[in-house]
């Protein structure tokens, strides 16, 4: 998980555990961090009124992230 991420960021993957062949990890992963959303708005909107992603939520111009 990026350490630069929001620390209201919530993804589907946080929250999924198991074993899976690396091939499939990598993708499952990814496709699980495609669903997230905004602990404090419990939505795929920040309270920003932007949308949640990796990208987004990692990038320090976004008034409203917070470091971990």
């Amino acid at each position: 998980m990026n350490a630069d991420l929001c620390r209201h960021f919530r993804s589907k993957a946080m929250y999924v555990a198991g074993e899976a062949k690396r091939d499939e990890a990598e993708e499952n992963a990814s496709a699980a961090m495609a669903y997230c959303w905004c602990n404090l708005t419990m939505t795929q909107i920040g309270i920003d009124d932007r949308l949640v992603n990796v990208d987004a939520c990692a990038s320090s111009d976004r008034a409203c992230r917070r470091p971990r």
